[in-house]
Formats: C-alpha cells, structure tokens, sequence
C-alpha cells in the first residue's frame, strides 16, 4: 500500500478471514466501512444479517467482522454462541464500535 514492496503473498486458511483481507486491501473497502458504520446493533439485527447468504464478497467481511463482534470472545467457529450480555450488560452492542 505504501510502494515498499513489489509483490506481497498473503496467506489464510480461514476463507471467511481471507473474504476481509480481499475486500480490506481492495477498491471496496469504502463500500464496508459504510455497511459498518449504517449497521444499527441489535440481537433482532444481528440474526438477520447472520442467517443471510452473503452473495459478495464485500457481505462475507461484513458478516464475519460482525460476528467476531458479537459471539463470545470473538470466535468465529461455527456454533459460537452469541454474546448475552456482553460488557456493561449492552448485550451484542458491547463490543460494537463501528
């Protein structure tokens, strides 16, 4: 990003990381960072955009930073659970800082 390098290989085997990773150093980070910043928290809302299919890759990095957001300790296995009440019992909110 910075001209220091000709070549850069990244490498993730996380393919929901990687989907960040792609749109982060890409064109449309600038389309993520508005869904970040649009996205109103709730637990309703949370579920909604989780249960959805992403169709891009730019939803894939939303929903994936969205869930290491709001599942317990950030993990992004499937399976992990929501958080209840989060810090300061602000729920899935609490660690959300868009």
């Amino acid at each position: 990003m910075e001209g220091l390098a000709d070549h850069v290989v990244m490498s993730e085997l996380d393919s929901n990381v990687a989907a960040v990773w792609k749109v982060v150093l890409s064109n449309a980070f600038a389309e993520l960072m508005g869904r970040i910043r649009r996205f109103e928290i709730s637990r309703a809302g949370v579920i909604a955009e989780l249960c959805r299919e992403p169709q891009t890759d730019i939803d894939l990095a939303f929903q994936t930073i969205l869930r290491n957001r709001v599942q317990r300790g950030g993990i992004l296995a499937p399976g992990a659970s929501l958080m209840k009440n989060g810090e300061n019992n602000v729920g899935v909110g609490s660690r959300w800082y868009p």
